[in-house]
């Protein structure tokens, strides 16, 4: 028995070995993709929910269930660290900022409690259940929804907000993806592509988010040798719906656009417009100030192809276009409205490079 014993350990062995050998060759085959990597199986999965009648090393209770989907260890959740660690070296979305933060912000209750009645620095997530001031049922009117039935797909309200499926940012959107587990299903091993597991969905069929993403999502922070590359349209109204920001207008859709009674009064902009060149308008890499960290930018074509997430040698303001996410945060912050700067602060004539103030140099008081 002991002779048998040792040959199926290591059997087992040498299969998982071969997994990850195979996970590998993948990764670093043939096109990027956002599937996992260079993980040990057993570091994110298990054969059975308990062994010798207790839960196998590495099960992660964290409010959910005594087993989790897919042969996890952990929920969604709890591989993000809901408890304060992950597992199989996910990004931890909770963790405080700006020490150890990663780029989509935080969803740490430090945060997000500290807010108190104001809820507008978070995306009010329904699968977190740690928030103590009840901000899941606060906001029910999503920021610049779209009701006039236009080309964009709406949540009906704040609090039908998810992580992942139907009702979430990430994953599959289709009716038949009603929760998280059964939304991100596919991604995590390449079945799926998009950046950040992200896909535009217009009622019908998919379309994967373009973007390239610094390896270990910018963790404490993006700079030159480290940072996102994001993707824009060619314009506001290409109707392509791989950006980041046709993705962020799936629920805000009348934050993005060009018919011109939404972004321009009388030849004047009304609303910050979005996916247009910034040389285009006048702006230069001296006027300027280029700062992935504070306010990246998107890029599209040619300028999006040269641009690396290791180098800043192409980062320039020549194909840049101002994106959702050059102002915003996905998850949280402690800014209002989920904001990567104080907008309080930016007042005019100030020595602030970021912002506002880090494109608009007339405003900063220079010449």
């Amino acid at each position: 028995m002991i002779g048998l014993k040792h040959k199926v350990e290591k059997s087992f062995t040498i299969l998982v070995s071969l997994l990850a050998a195979a996970v590998m060759i993948a990764g670093f085959s043939g096109p990027a993709s956002p599937a996992v990597s260079s993980v040990v199986c057993d570091d994110c999965h298990t054969m059975h929910a308990s062994q010798e009648g207790q839960l196998p090393v590495g099960f992660v209770q964290d409010g959910s269930e005594t087993a989790h989907a897919h042969l996890t260890l952990a929920s969604c959740l709890g591989c993000h660290g809901i408890n304060g660690s992950t597992v199989g070296g996910a990004p931890n979305i909770f963790s405080r900022m700006p020490e150890t933060m990663t780029a989509a912000g935080t969803f740490a209750s430090i945060v997000v409690d500290r807010a108190k009645n104001d809820y507008r620095k978070v995306h009010n997530v329904r699968d977190i259940t740690t928030w103590t001031n009840e901000e899941q049922e606060q906001l029910y009117t999503t920021p610049g929804i779209d009701t006039s039935g236009g080309r964009y797909l709406d949540v009906e309200g704040a609090s039908e907000l998810y992580c992942a499926g139907n009702r979430g940012c990430h994953g599959r959107h289709d009716e038949s993806c009603d929760t998280s587990n059964k939304g991100i299903k596919g991604f995590h091993h390449g079945g799926y592509e998009g950046y950040r597991y992200l896909q535009f969905y217009n009622g019908s069929s998919h379309t994967p988010i373009k973007g390239k993403g610094s390896p270990d999502w910018e963790y404490e922070g993006a700079d030159d040798y480290n940072h996102n590359v994001y993707y824009a349209m060619d314009g506001m109204s290409a109707t392509t719906n791989d950006s980041i920001s046709a993705f962020c207008a799936l629920c805000h859709g009348d934050l993005h656009g060009d018919d011109a009674d939404e972004v321009r009064s009388g030849g004047n902009w009304i609303r910050h417009p979005t996916e247009n060149l910034l040389s285009a308008a006048g702006f230069t890499t001296d006027s300027v100030i280029v700062d992935v960290m504070n306010n990246p930018f998107g890029f599209y074509g040619t300028y999006y192809h040269d641009v690396y997430t290791h180098n800043m040698n192409n980062y320039t303001t020549e194909g840049a276009r101002v994106v959702c996410v050059s102002c915003h945060r996905a998850h949280g912050t402690e800014n209002h409205d989920i904001l990567r700067f104080d907008y309080g602060t930016q007042k005019a004539g100030s020595n602030v490079t970021t912002g506002c103030l880090g494109c608009h140099v007339g405003q900063r008081g220079e010449s």
